[in-house]
């Protein structure tokens, strides 16, 4: 019996306790690298526009998080329609951005907007996400 015990010392030869132990070891060991791998998938990067067009041929591809003001003058949307091209502008920066989708109510007065996406190899930002920001007169009536 005893050579018995000393033969199967994994963990089925483990009093009950330590295996219970080092089950919840592996559970927890588990959900955390999962975690971790997907987290790590979901993770956008936010940049200004400045930062996105000063890395050149070296952010294409990558997924990011952009903000900027919309040039007004550079917007091609006609309303009800899911394709809008317009530049995000921060200071001499320009970024030409495509977005198709549903395009918020509110874009035709939005002064910024956020989107996210990848910058393609030919300068422009292809969006998957667009989120716009009020203007400023609907926040200087909250004010009054």
């Amino acid at each position: 019996m005893e050579c018995a015990k000393n033969v199967h010392g994994t963990i089925t030869g483990m009093k009950p306790k330590y295996r219970f132990l080092a089950g919840g070891l592996i559970i927890a060991a588990a959900v955390l690298l999962l975690l971790g791998t997907s987290l790590r998938s979901s993770t956008v990067y936010y940049l200004t526009v400045k930062e996105l067009t000063s890395r050149g041929a070296a952010a294409d591809g990558q997924r990011v998080r952009i903000a900027g003001l919309v040039d007004r003058e550079s917007v091609d949307w006609e309303p009800g329609s899911s394709v809008v091209r317009f530049d995000l502008v921060e200071g001499e920066a320009t970024l030409p951005v495509v977005y198709e989708g549903r395009v918020p109510d509110a874009f035709a007065q939005a002064d910024s907007a956020v989107v996210d996406g990848e910058l393609s190899p030919d300068g422009v930002f292809v969006a998957d996400s667009l989120v716009v920001q009020c203007p400023s007169k609907y926040e200087a009536q909250l004010t009054e």
